[in-house]
């Protein structure tokens, strides 16, 4: 019992049956260490609160990458935006009464405490659209942005002379995967065919299994396929658009004990991918993206690195998810 907060009974019994339910969520430190332990329970105090910290952790982070890159004018539009924006809060609080800077001090506070902090509080996934931090920085690229910008730059470059020498040509051979590659325009495709389901012309290619059939991964400057290497293997290809894309992923296999042999034969990389349903309205209301494997990939990266280029739409990096291993993007 407290004198300034009284407990019934009824409310005594409800905290003591919270603390013996094993399954029920713990609202307080103490009823943590009354379900685990005085010894055990910052365990899963971590386990609750560790989501939660990471998102703050990986927004702070590209918050400073954002400062990072205005500061070096890595994107001089967006720089010049943000300049701007400061030269109007200084003319404000320099050139005008001190009462009216504070008023507009107090509107920004109150606009982020009684609107921006419900807001992403209750839909996590639109917090940066009302992020104050994020506006005055508003399309400045954090590292990861800034590096999906200078691949679709060279993509465009690549663009400029395959189209003109490769739409009579056909594909020849396999794409052959080096680590010390030449960074040249010229060197960033070394593939090239007229593609007969798709407006477009082949770019790369490269051996991979999709549901345990053994075939080529087809990156063309419109759009993705994969076509079996024998008509005798089982039909499962795919045609896709660069603009039924929605989210990319690297993945690996898991290690085990056959985690060396992988790396000398069939290899441990895959590369997930998953398109927006054909029937799907732009929102995806009801509707589940189809998701597509492609295991014992060699050049995963490049791959990667290529689609980002090619497709020439806006890339946005995403959080490690608990069933992702590495890296993932979204348009």
């Amino acid at each position: 019992m407290n004198y300034y907060f009284p407990t019934s009974l009824k409310e005594l019994r409800e905290g003591i049956e919270r603390s013996i339910d094993r399954g029920a969520t713990a609202f307080k430190v103490g009823e943590l260490m009354d379900k685990h332990g005085s010894n055990d329970w910052l365990g899963p105090l971590l386990d609750e609160v560790g989501p939660f910290i990471q998102v703050q952790i990986a927004d702070t982070t590209n918050l400073l990458e954002a400062v990072y890159n205005f500061y070096h004018f890595r994107s001089p539009p967006a720089t010049i935006a943000s300049l701007c924006l400061f030269g109007a809060l200084f003319s404000v609080t320099a050139f005008t009464d001190s009462r009216f800077a504070m008023k507009i001090f107090w509107f920004a506070v109150g606009l982020n405490f009684f609107i921006c902090w419900p807001i992403s509080s209750l839909y996590p996934k639109y917090r940066l659209l009302v992020s104050i931090w994020k506006w005055t920085l508003w399309d400045v690229p954090t590292h990861a942005e800034w590096c999906f910008q200078y691949l679709q730059e060279r993509a465009a470059h690549a663009k400029e002379v395959i189209i003109p020498h490769g739409t009579e040509e056909s594909l020849r051979q396999e794409t052959s995967y080096d680590d010390n590659e030449s960074a040249s325009d010229e060197s960033f495709y070394s593939a090239r065919s007229k593609s007969e389901d798709i407006e477009g012309t082949d770019v790369l290619s490269f051996r991979c299994t999709y549901l345990r059939t053994p075939g080529k991964f087809i990156i063309s400057t419109v759009g993705i396929r994969f076509i079996p290497l024998s008509r005798l293997l089982p039909d499962h290809s795919f045609n896709k658009s660069f603009s039924a894309l929605l989210e990319m992923s690297k993945r690996q296999t898991h290690k085990s004990i056959l985690s060396p042999l992988a790396n000398a034969t069939t290899g441990m990389d895959k590369l997930e991918l998953r398109f927006r349903p054909e029937h799907a309205g732009p929102d995806m209301t009801g509707a589940q993206a189809e998701a597509v494997l492609l295991e014992n990939m060699r050049g995963r990266d490049k791959a990667f690195n290529a689609i980002i280029g090619f497709s020439g739409v806006r890339w946005q990096h995403l959080q490690k998810r608990a069933e992702r291993d590495e890296t993932a993007a979204r348009p």
